[in-house]
């Protein structure tokens, strides 16, 4: 009897993450996929996988028919959460409710950052959001390492090593800017950093790399993205503060003691630091 009622938790836990979690996708798996799969360093449900409740987890008989009425009540209600869960992400559309950025005037921005051209500065950042995902999909470790802070590289780069390891490849392609804004800055004594917000639209799934089959996503339809995105720059070359946690260094190092942030890659231009997914949808 207790295995049996083991038996069941474990079946309804695993309901559950059917609900709770998705694949993500894009660079740093940032987007969800509507296919109820769900991605982690270790394992991933794969939206083709079949389940066999009998090999898996023993025959069930009818037992206490309580208990199984019990459980079968508590299951259909999270089939029912995921259909109302697929349905409204089916549904969804880029004028769902979320917060309306502000962008900053041309005064604003040119008293924390004086020589910034802020027409070229958001072309730059659509063709370095473009670049980052291109690289994504190549597995290009050098492109990435130039346009990315040591942090969010070394983040991607590991999550790029469990993807090749499986044999698949993510593929985006097909990007359109629907709009960009900068919303923020700050600086501090060695570093400025700009908030950006970001709409875009692209194709984005994941193949097996020998098959060339879709294992995740859609092919047949973009998906549209918001983000915040934060770039960072060094103000002079020498830091003297962790641009990444703001711990005070030795004018002579180059690698903070702390978080093991690289700092000859902040000079004169911004690379990414941070981003941030807001919410996706189709087209």
């Amino acid at each position: 009897m207790k295995k049996k009622w083991i038996s069941y938790l474990l079946i309804f836990l695993l309901s559950f993450s059917f609900v709770f979690q998705f694949a993500k996708a894009d660079s740093g798996w940032d987007v969800d996929y509507d296919s109820g799969s769900s991605w982690d360093s270790g394992s991933s449900w794969d939206s083709g996988s079949s389940w066999d409740w009998d090999d898996d987890y023993g025959s069930y008989s009818s037992g206490s028919g309580s208990s199984s009425v019990a459980f079968l009540i508590i299951f259909m209600i999270v089939i029912v959460i995921l259909i109302a869960s697929s349905a409204n992400k089916g549904h969804s559309s880029s004028t769902s409710v979320y917060p309306q950025y502000q962008e900053m005037s041309e005064e604003q921005i040119h008293a924390i950052d004086p020589d910034m051209n802020i027409e070229e500065f958001k072309s730059n950042v659509n063709d370095t959001f473009i670049q980052i995902q291109n690289a994504w999909t190549n597995f290009d470790f050098d492109i990435l390492r130039k346009l990315l802070t040591d942090e969010l590289y070394n983040m991607y780069e590991s999550q790029l090593q469990i993807l090749k390891a499986k044999k698949q490849k993510n593929i985006m392609d097909n990007f359109s800017l629907d709009d960009i804004k900068i919303i923020d800055m700050f600086k501090t004594e060695d570093t400025i950093s700009v908030q950006v917000h970001l709409q875009v639209r692209f194709y984005d799934y994941v193949i097996e790399e020998e098959t060339k089959n879709v294992v995740r996503g859609d092919k047949s339809r973009r998906v549209i993205v918001r983000y915040n995105l934060t770039f960072v720059k060094a103000i002079k070359d020498k830091v003297t503060k962790c641009p990444n946690c703001g711990a005070e260094i030795e004018e002579n190092t180059d690698t903070c003691p702390y978080c093991h942030t690289k700092f000859e890659k902040l000079s004169t231009k911004y690379i990414l630091s941070k981003k941030t997914n807001l919410s996706q949808s189709k087209e």
